[in-house]
């Protein structure tokens, strides 16, 4: 089908306006992590990922009333440098933030962790409110990490 006269002065013009908007000053920033990369980064910085779920499990340990929910949402925020919203969120928020300063690594291997742990919590929660389902099986995995490789 060919374009007429006026539909093809109608695309210019549009194209126009749309080269002439600015671009968005919102970073966008992914939750998810490609299986390969995943693979990669686990092999490479699994440490890095153990500390997250240690930092995750040692307030869970504090506050039995953490859920998966909780979970997502503070490692949602560490991930795109954003303010929790509920006192629970903010508390594995800073956690995440506290282990993350105390490490030598780079904070985006920090955050690739996050949304490894992320893709973990999505995976092992069943939806339903105050489930507790990957916090119960982190639980077990920082466990048997720590006899493992003797880490405290």
């Amino acid at each position: 089908m060919a374009l007429n006269a006026k539909q093809l002065k109608q695309l210019k013009l549009a194209a126009k306006r749309r080269d002439r908007r600015p671009t968005p000053s919102v970073e966008i920033v992914s939750l998810q992590v490609k299986a390969r990369e995943r693979e990669r980064f686990t092999m490479s910085h699994a440490l890095i990922l153990l500390a997250v779920e240690k930092a995750i499990q040692h307030v869970y340990q504090q506050n039995r009333a953490i859920d998966d929910d909780d979970v997502g949402r503070a490692l949602a925020c560490f991930i795109r440098n954003s303010e929790p919203q509920t006192e629970r969120e903010s508390q594995i928020f800073v956690a995440l933030n506290l282990a993350a300063e105390e490490s030598t690594e780079d904070r985006s291997l920090w955050q690739t962790a996050a949304r490894i742990v992320l893709d973990s919590v999505n995976t092992h929660k069943d939806g339903s409110i105050g489930c507790q389902k990957y916090l119960s099986f982190a639980s077990r995995f920082v466990d048997r990490a720590r006899h493992r490789r003797g880490i405290s």
